[in-house]
């Protein structure tokens, strides 16, 4: 009996082990500037005191955000590169140790993206095909559907790419909304979704055709994966919808006019959240400049 009791409370001293580690107090940082550096080099000694490759795969992704972070916050782009391709670098040992993990794929197709944004054309779109292939896992292999954050790079991917599909990205953004945390203001991915429909400009006689088109191959459901059901999320309920930002069924308005709406929303929501954070703040700043420029 005595022997028993010492091999449960190893086996329940290991499974602590899992948990001893405090990484969800890194989150309160994400949005710290001056904190960035210094949690990066905290978790980079974390990783001798992880208890297994979960667990390091924990650690790599939130070291391979402060790396994207902090390439986003230099002037030269030099320096962006370091950093995004440490960023890079982290998120690859995340998915050595850990190939499930979602954050390691989403901020290894972050870094990516930011990256060869400082490159010609030819690597952005070689860029994009290894993006795609990360947001393929997270969403068509793990199912990850109420996954905020791969629904806005999938968003970003088809708004920027020459070769993809304006509707679609409006489609992934509003996917990406839908699925925001409770709690969270996410100002980046409604002025996302702002701009994106500012940029496809549809009439709402357009729109409400479209929406019907969208509602028929939504319910039809002949896709080959998630991915391309989702390119028509926009659709699925028909014209007659009104997000909590309008009063209007989205039949009855333009894609502009809701893309105002949208700005206006999220910047009063921005305002009584009372999140001051780097991020937030920039992107703030950026709704009422398109406010005023709109």
């Amino acid at each position: 009996m005595k022997r028993l009791i010492i091999v449960v409370l190893t086996v329940l001293l290991a499974a602590g082990a899992v948990f001893a580690l405090d990484l969800d107090s890194f989150t309160k940082r994400f949005d710290d500037k001056s904190a960035w550096q210094s949690s990066l080099d905290e978790l980079e000694k974390m990783l001798d005191q992880a208890s297994s490759n979960e667990e390091k795969a924990e650690i790599y992704w939130r070291m391979s955000l402060f790396a994207c972070y902090l390439g986003s916050s230099q002037e030269k782009t030099a320096d962006m590169r370091v950093w995004y391709e440490k960023g890079i670098k982290y998120a690859e040992l995340g998915m050595e140790c850990d190939p499930t993990n979602r954050n390691c794929l989403l901020w290894h197709c972050a870094c990516i993206g930011r990256d060869v944004q400082t490159k010609g054309l030819s690597s952005q779109l070689s860029g994009v095909d290894t993006m795609l292939k990360d947001l393929n896992k997270i969403i068509n292999e793990l199912g990850n559907t109420d996954f905020s954050e791969a629904w806005h790079a999938l968003g970003e991917i088809y708004w920027r790419h020459p070769f993809k599909s304006t509707s679609s990205a409006v489609s992934f953004f509003r996917a990406a909304i839908d699925t925001i945390p409770k709690g969270e203001v996410r100002v980046v991915t409604y002025r996302c979704l702002a701009e994106s429909l500012y940029s496809r400009n549809w009439s709402a006689k357009k729109r409400a055709s479209e929406f019907a088109s969208m509602q028929k191959k939504w319910n039809a459901d002949k896709f080959k994966d998630t991915i391309e059901k989702y390119s028509v999320y926009e659709g699925r309920n028909g014209s007659d919808v009104r997000p909590v930002w309008t009063t209007v069924n989205l039949g009855s308005m333009s894609d502009r006019q809701e893309a105002k709406v949208i700005l206006t929303y999220v910047k009063l929501l921005y305002e009584k959240s009372g999140v001051k954070g780097y991020a937030e703040e920039k992107d703030y700043k950026e709704v009422l400049n398109l406010l005023a420029k709109w």
